[in-house]
């Protein structure tokens, strides 16, 4: 029950108009509303919302999913390649030594080159360079996995969707704990005696 204060216990003589409590019990709700909003914040450490994720492309999409097949085909008809270096050198019939002079390199250091790539150790701008040297170049992908690249997209909006359920019932427990729902009705309380109204 809502009285305007040292208003008497009795009658309507000096009590404040229903409608008038209902606003100022909206503007009450509204600035602890905000101040909870700020404390949920606060709490998933965050300032400001997180941006918005971008819009899919379809036409992006499409061309990478033609190119990821093409990739995959590729593979499995050249999946006993272990160093392409040493594969399209010994095929062209350069040496190590002529190899090597186009690099600028000892030959030996051919060799090492090649086992590198076998072994997945090579960086991409020297296989780049090396590629260059055979007259050729790199030209690589990544694919999924498993699946096509539309079912990839699902799988993680899925886990980022997870990753916000379990964040947001996180944020909930906390202020639940923390009496959040006991420290809103006493925000408001606070802020309509501030408006001269009595709440009980």
């Amino acid at each position: 029950m809502c009285r305007q204060r040292n208003a008497p216990e009795s009658g309507l003589r000096g009590s404040v108009p229903v409608g008038e409590i209902r606003k100022q019990a909206y503007q009450a709700l509204r600035a602890t509303s905000e101040m909870y909003g700020q404390v949920r914040r606060v709490l998933e450490g965050k300032k400001e919302r997180d941006s918005p994720p971008r819009e899919p492309n379809a036409h992006t999409r499409m061309e990478l999913e033609d190119g990821m097949a093409a990739f995959r085909v590729g593979k499995r008809a050249t999946g006993g390649v272990d160093s392409w270096v040493r594969a399209v050198r010994l095929e062209t019939g350069v040496t190590a030594a002529e190899m090597a002079r186009r690099l600028g390199m000892q030959p030996r250091e051919v060799f090492r080159l090649e086992k590198s790539e076998r072994e997945g150790r090579i960086g991409l701008w020297k296989l780049r360079e090396t590629a260059e040297a055979l007259g050729c170049e790199v030209v690589y992908a990544l694919t999924p996995l498993e699946g096509t690249l539309g079912e990839l997209v699902a799988r993680e909006q899925d886990a980022r969707e997870e990753v916000r359920r379990r964040k947001k019932a996180a944020v909930d427990l906390a202020l639940e704990r923390l009496g959040a729902g006991q420290m809103l009705r006493k925000a408001i309380k606070r802020e309509l005696r501030k408006k001269g109204i009595r709440v009980r």
